[in-house]
């Protein structure tokens, strides 16, 4: 092959290899070109508009899938606090069991008894026989039936509450609340009456006592101390809310679950302080002092049932109204204290009235005892509440969900 014939055929496929590289180059500019771009208007023009339209519209988003759009409750948010107030309303049992109270112990030849008061048990009974023995019209009331029945019942009252609760699904729902009750365990004004009525006898019937029997000069009085209406309580409780629907802004509930109470403060009380002093052959003074309280335990049990609606105003925000009925042991207890206190004076006598049986007052222990000289009766139980207290607690209550 000639020289010349060798360069045509070089030339011939160097100009085959850059022709190849500009159409590979020219397709490759093209699909990086959007389409209708730098077409002439006529074409554009004869193009369907939805066609224009898909080509120049950008693609969308893809949602998210967290947002929430419809009504009621938002699932992705399971937690919820809630404060809520309303008010307790109390149906104690008031059933139990009494028990007996102190006995005296005979003295004086069997003729009479050391008791701890006169204003109950076998010191009244005693003092009655005397005032009956001696024709003076005045009896002591006992305050026997007062220790044998519970002496303070809950009011009703106001409460506040807060609730911290989360969802286990669409059905179910655990919640924790604290709740303080402020209403107090009160003596009723039947209980009251019956302590005014032990307390004014005792003060006429030594008065005439001392009157018909010695006719000598005296001082007797009772004086009263009352601390009618005491406490509150805490209420710690622990639920399972059951929904009765599962979608839509309200959502019915039922609730069950239990807990404990803190009953807090101290117990009301009512106390009588009876006093007499007289003088016949040497001065006599003694206190008759007696207490009853109604006490309650520190820490008990419930047990919780209620119902109730939740309304979702948002997604996040809401009312609830909520009734609930925490039923509990009725461990409300009658106290009773009692201190006798005789002094010691000069001179020293031991009198009584000479009847059978009699009182003896003695100022001088070594002497002899006086009657009021039983031992000190310190906070024994004589009623032990039973059955079970329904109190009911109506509420409404802002809730947020996060």
């Amino acid at each position: 092959m000639s020289p010349r014939l060798r360069s045509t055929g070089l030339c011939a496929l160097l100009c085959a290899f850059a022709l190849s590289a500009h159409l590979a180059f020219a397709q490759s500019q093209w699909k990086e070109i959007p389409v209708g771009y730098n077409m002439p208007k006529s074409v554009m023009a004869a193009a369907p508009v939805s066609a224009v339209a898909a080509a120049t519209t950008p693609f969308p988003k893809a949602p998210k899938t967290n947002r929430y759009a419809g009504q009621g409750r938002d699932m992705n948010r399971p937690w919820e606090i809630e404060f809520h107030g309303g008010g307790f309303f109390n149906t104690d049992s008031g059933s139990g069991n009494a028990f007996a109270l102190p006995t005296g112990t005979s003295f004086f030849g069997g003729n009479s008894l050391q008791v701890s008061s006169y204003m109950f048990g076998d010191g009244t009974s005693l003092f009655n026989q005397v005032s009956s023995a001696t024709g003076i019209s005045n009896t002591i009331t006992p305050l026997d039936t007062l220790l044998a029945h519970q002496f303070g019942s809950r009011n009703n009252g106001p409460s506040l509450g807060v609730r911290f609760g989360r969802d286990l699904g669409p059905r179910f729902g655990i919640e924790f609340s604290v709740d303080w009750n402020t209403a107090a365990v009160e003596i009723r004004d039947s209980r009251l009456l019956g302590i005014q009525a032990t307390a004014t006898s005792f003060a006429n019937s030594f008065a005439d006592l001392f009157s018909n029997s010695c006719g000598c000069s005296n001082q007797t009085l009772a004086v009263q101390s009352i601390r009618r209406s005491q406490g509150s309580q805490l209420f710690w409780t622990g639920v399972v809310n059951v929904n009765l629907k599962t979608t839509g802004k309200t959502i019915p509930y039922l609730t069950f679950g239990g807990g404990t109470i803190s009953n807090l403060g101290p117990a009301p009380h009512a106390g009588i302080l009876g006093f007499y002093a007289f003088d016949v052959g040497g001065p006599h003074a003694e206190t008759d002092l007696v207490n009853i309280e109604s006490v309650t335990s520190r820490t008990q049990g419930v047990g919780v049932l209620g119902i109730g609606a939740k309304y979702f105003a948002t997604s996040r925000w809401g009312l609830r109204l909520d009734v609930r009925d925490y039923v509990s042991p009725n461990a409300t207890n009658t106290l009773l204290s009692a201190t006798p206190r005789v002094a010691t004076l000069a001179p020293a006598e031991v009198i009584g009235p000479g009847t059978t049986p009699t009182l003896v007052f003695s100022n001088d222990p070594t002497l002899g005892p006086s009657s009021l000289s039983g031992p000190d009766v310190r906070r024994i139980r004589t009623f032990k509440g039973d059955g079970l207290d329904n109190q009911i607690n109506l509420s409404v209550g802002v809730f947020y969900r996060f």
